[in-house]
């Protein structure tokens, strides 16, 4: 998964484009950014540095 943020810029207008003309997609987008929110939090809160490098990837425990 990655960072919308983090998207070249050919990438980003597509998308943004596709969010536009689509409100069921953008919703879900919505969504999915709220859920990765909460999740990083949680993982943040209970010693887990994923959600430090930005992206929940290679998810692995502070030290491991």
């Amino acid at each position: 998964m990655t960072n919308p943020q983090h998207l070249a810029a050919a990438d980003a207008a597509e998308l943004k484009e596709s969010r536009t003309a689509c409100p069921h997609l953008d919703a879900a987008a919505r969504h999915v950014h709220d859920i990765a929110e909460v999740t990083c939090d949680w993982l943040l809160r209970t010693g887990w540095s994923a959600c430090g490098a930005g992206e929940l990837t290679g998810v692995a425990p502070q030290g491991a």
